[in-house]
């Protein structure tokens, strides 16, 4: 083993620092940050479209180039947030604890700011768009090392499902809170302040506050797990987590199981995203019925965080990567069954219902099965990547996002879908048109997504404690 002496010099025959079972407060309560997290970024996803082209009074082209660049910029640079944490002299609380807490104050500013409209008809969108920018590279970084500590903390598989589980019912609780907290605060702020700007200000700064103090809660539950920063730089560099380029990218092309993960999880976000953006035209242009959407997105969002709860169980009894394949299949085939019945409302919300069940249970499942590969990956190279491999889960969100957009409008173009359109005259090519944008094409995209995990995703439980095995065999030795 290895340890460091009374004046901080190394010993290579004991360790100081040794992984310790996962705590109480860390089981339960690993996942509130996710819930301030998902609370904050809702403001965006929900209102900043309506916030530009109605408060702001943007024109649309302008609106479009505010919404696409980012897009297209975030997509190259997405992976660099995981090679940053990974690549560079850990800070004071450790190389990833560390990120927990760093960008909150750039977060609350930047993210605050976004809301305003400062100048003329170049300058205000401009500065919009960069406010918005240096506050999501602050987020981007807390919401990659938050993901990177399960593979860092958790010493079995247990303990990463129970992690992974905890922050999945969290991220969906959050989600039911959003239907009766989101509109009503903003109405409320609106009164508040006389002032719609300040009341969407307001409103998002509220919700960055609570995501900053579930980071911090991480961020002081996590204490002990990790090396601090002084006590890996006490250690010799080969040891040292810090990695290069290279090794970095090494870690991605030599891990088939990564990159099969990364498609299949494409296939993920576009079913979320379109699911979340497409809801809206189901109900009132083929089920033509608004009132049911309230009571779907209900139903649903429960069934996901029962399916976020239950994942732990199916992880225990079967691994993670037959809970994987479960959830994946299981997700497509519904999101197919409801397509063959897509003029059924009832049978369509039965069939989304429980698809969301599944949904539940791969969201939270995809954070191990990526701590899996991390595990792979130190075992093949010699080196935790885990803030990079953890990173590289932004890569398929960010590429699904530009893809849903292509599927809603494609779809959109070909039902010739009009807003001045009277939905009860919309005609069986536009409910058909809607019907695969909905749910046809993001559920054939699921299960193809899944074929793709089975066949190239093999890390079983068996090698995972094999890896794991040889691991701490090497660092011992």
């Amino acid at each position: 083993m290895i340890l460091f002496n009374m004046n901080g010099s190394y010993n290579e025959k004991m360790e100081t620092f040794q992984k310790k079972p996962i705590s109480k407060t860390i089981k339960y309560f690993y996942g509130i940050g996710d819930l301030g997290f998902t609370l904050m970024t809702n403001c965006g996803g929900y209102f900043w479209i309506y916030f530009l082209t109605n408060v702001n009074k943007f024109s649309l082209s302008t609106i479009l180039l505010m919404t696409t660049l980012p897009s297209i910029i975030g997509i190259p640079i997405s992976p660099l947030f995981g090679a940053i944490i990974n690549s560079i002299k850990p800070m004071k609380w450790g190389r990833y604890r560390s990120w927990l807490i760093v960008p909150i104050p750039i977060m609350l500013i930047f993210f605050s700011m976004q809301w305003s409209k400062i100048g003329g008809d170049i300058l205000a969108p401009t500065l919009c768009v960069v406010f918005a920018f240096i506050g999501s590279l602050a987020t981007n970084f807390m919401y990659v090392t938050n993901a990177s500590l399960i593979a860092v903390i958790a010493s079995t598989p247990e303990e990463k499902a129970q992690m992974s589980a905890t922050r999945g019912m969290y991220n969906n609780l959050s989600k039911v809170m959003w239907a009766y907290v989101g509109t009503p605060f903003v109405a409320l702020m609106t009164l508040l302040l006389n002032n719609e700007t300040l009341a969407y200000r307001a409103v998002q700064f509220t919700f960055c506050v609570l995501c900053a103090l579930g980071f911090y809660a991480h961020f002081k539950m996590t204490a002990g797990y990790e090396e601090t920063g002084a006590q890996e730089l006490a250690k010799p560099k080969e040891r040292q987590a810090k990695t290069s380029g290279k090794q970095l990218w090494s870690s991605l092309i030599q891990n088939p199981h990564l990159l099969a993960m990364m498609f299949m999880d494409i296939a993920r976000w576009i079913v979320s995203f379109t699911m979340q953006s497409a809801t809206i035209y189901f109900f009132q242009y083929v089920a033509q019925n608004m009132a049911l959407q309230t009571t779907y997105l209900f139903v649903a969002n429960l069934c996901a965080i029962v399916g976020a709860y239950i994942m732990k169980f199916f992880v225990q009894k079967i691994g993670s990567r037959n809970t994987g394949i479960v959830a994946f299949f299981g997700l497509g085939i519904f999101l197919c069954f409801a397509r063959a019945f897509y003029l059924n409302t009832m049978l369509v919300m039965t069939f989304l219902i429980l698809a969301q069940l599944f949904l539940g249970i791969a969201y939270t499942t995809i954070p191990v099965l990526y701590a899996d590969a991390v595990i792979y990956s130190e075992w093949k190279m010699g080196k935790n990547a885990s803030g990079w491999i953890m990173g590289l889960m932004q890569v398929p969100l960010r590429a699904s996002g530009l893809i849903k957009n292509l599927i809603i409008t494609g779809m959109l173009a070909v039902g010739g879908y009009s807003a001045a359109l009277e939905p009860k005259l919309a005609s069986p090519g536009l409910k058909a048109a809607i019907g695969n944008m909905f749910i046809g094409i993001p559920g054939a995209l699921m299960v193809a997504g899944a074929l793709i995990f089975l066949l190239g995703y093999r890390l079983t439980a068996e090698k995972i404690k094999q890896y794991r095995e040889e691991i701490a065999a090497k660092s011992i030795a």
